[in-house]
């Protein structure tokens, strides 16, 4: 089989789900293109694929993750993962991302539609010749090394996508058990809290030739399961989260709440899970094509189902597979840390840099009288409003908060600072919005480069990496192995990209703040 220093590549599948899915969907047909060539082919199997040390797409997780299972024996194999590890992968879509465009899509002369008229053959090849022009025009206007952090972790995460946690069945029964009871008491409760209550339940139109038209209204005690009949009970606009939490004491709301969580983690945690071996889920450095979900500053994202959104209680569920242990690194603050080295601001970087100093504690007693879960709260969510209240405790943050704004008002974009600069168009016609976009995309930005730096090198090690969950990054380790050498490479390595992007202020990741256990959490 000849081989080619560089290829564009694109794949046609078919999908059996409502979306595609590179773990499911299956190759129809493949098509290539020499980067420096002119001649475009397609092939209805791979046989004919040259080898190549480059790869070029439009989507490359995707493809690149169609790709990983056919090379030898499939996922696992030693020749597969040595395939990947090795294959140099560039793609358009993360290029786009990381220069800030907010179409990601490929630009095409001839849509979809009007295939018909060059023909499936060249309609096909169109998207081999617009992604080499596109890559070309992208790469010539690269800036910053976002683009490379992303591409390095191409691989890391296609492996991710496949490997997953096992589920404990026996756990999972008990905690479906769990939330179905307390659905069962809440609803109980509830019945006997509005005996003998009535609200509006139906109206419908009737009409009939004597009395010509008139509505049939229904009238009975209100159901927890219904917004609606439970807005009407409580005469409010509607019967929302806020509106429930607001009314807290009120024995109604309170059953209500504790009913929806129930229900909330039966149906959308447990159930879809009832029966299944394992969980996996696809991550995404870019969003969407289309810009509409994903996260768009720079962090990943995780679907179908989430990895970054798992409860406690499914967590406790979550185990690693025989002979091996689930390892778990987290970066302690490191938003907080990204805003101090970006802002310079000297309270953050005094505060930070000194273990005998909590942060959290000392905004929590200069402002909320000592109430450090809402001083907490203030650093992670309020730091990026930057009011008075940030300006009285951090005022050299507020100033570069001003400074930054300023700057996306006159261009349109927010950029990370070198040397990453990754770009985000932040539209200004909600400016409140728009300003607190515009602030919280460099501190984010940064914090989720490291790590993605951070699985990058941990891959490129031949770490077995399974979920990464904010600034926390999950692997495989032998059963077997050094507890101590085991938390030592995650820590050196967490420790090491942190202080290369944080100069000023770091973040030590200590051995022994790494955790390793079968199960993701044993808490109850």
């Amino acid at each position: 089989m000849p081989r080619s220093d560089a290829l564009i590549v694109d794949l046609e599948t078919t999908t059996p789900g409502p979306k595609p899915d590179f773990r499911v969907d299956t190759v129809t047909q493949v098509g290539w293109l020499p980067l420096d060539g002119d001649v475009a082919q397609w092939a209805e199997c791979l046989c004919p694929l040259p080898e190549m040390d480059t790869i070029i797409c439009h989507n490359a997780p995707y493809d690149v993750g169609l790709l990983y299972p056919l090379r030898g024996e499939g996922i696992g194999d030693p020749y597969a993962q040595t395939w990947l590890r090795n294959l140099n992968i560039h793609d358009t879509m993360a290029l786009a991302y990381c220069a800030g465009a907010e179409d990601l899509s490929l630009p095409k002369q001839v849509s979809w539609k009007q295939r018909d008229a060059i023909g499936e053959e060249q309609y096909l090849a169109q998207d081999l010749f617009e992604t080499r022009d596109y890559f070309n025009r992208l790469m010539s206007k690269n800036e910053g090394t976002a683009y490379e952090v992303d591409r390095r972790l191409i691989p890391a995460l296609i492996d991710c996508s496949y490997r997953g946690y096992e589920i404990d069945q026996d756990r999972l029964e008990q905690a479906i058990w769990e939330a179905a009871r307390t659905c069962n008491l809440q609803r109980g409760l509830f019945n006997r809290l509005v005996e003998g209550e009535e609200v509006l339940i139906s109206r419908r139109k009737k009409t009939t030739k004597a009395r010509g038209v008139e509505y049939v209204e229904k009238h009975g005690p209100p159901d927890i399961g219904s917004p609606i009949q439970l807005a009407r009970m409580f005469g409010l606009s509607n019967a929302d989260v806020g509106s429930m939490k607001a009314m807290a004491g009120d024995l109604r709301a309170d059953s209500i709440l504790t009913w929806r969580g129930a229900a909330k983690l039966f149906t959308t945690y447990y159930m879809p899970h009832r029966g299944r071996d394992r969980m996996s889920g696809l991550f995404n450095i870019t969003p969407p094509e289309e810009g509409e979900g994903g996260a768009t500053t720079g962090r990943l994202s995780s679907e179908r189902p989430n990895m970054q959104n798992q409860t406690p209680l499914m967590q406790r569920c979550l185990r690693a597979p025989d002979g091996y242990l689930l390892r778990r690194g987290d970066f302690p603050q490191l938003e907080l840390r990204c805003a101090a080295q970006i802002s310079q601001d000297p309270v953050m970087l005094e505060a930070l840099n000194d273990p005998n100093r909590d942060l959290h504690q000392e905004a929590a007693d200069r402002l909320f009288n000592g109430d450090r879960q809402r001083g907490k709260v203030f650093n992670f969510k309020e730091l990026y409003i930057a009011g008075e209240q940030v300006r009285a405790m951090y005022p050299r943050w507020y100033d570069w908060c001003e400074e930054h704004w300023f700057e996306v008002q006159r261009t349109g974009v927010s950029v990370v600072p070198e040397p990453l600069l990754h770009k985000r168009a932040i539209p200004l016609l909600m400016q409140d919005h728009a300003r607190r976009q515009a602030i919280n995309h460099p501190p984010q930005g940064l914090a989720g480069y490291i790590m993605k730096d951070a699985l990058a090198v941990m891959f490129e090690h031949g770490f077995q990496l399974v979920n990464q969950i904010h600034d926390a990054g999950h692997d495989y380790v032998p059963e077997d192995g050094d507890r101590d050498l085991q938390k030592e490479a995650m820590s050196s390595i967490m420790t090491e990209v942190a202080w290369k992007y944080l100069p000023d202020v770091g973040a030590t990741v200590r051995p022994e703040d790494i955790k390793i256990s079968k199960y993701w959490s044993d808490e109850e």
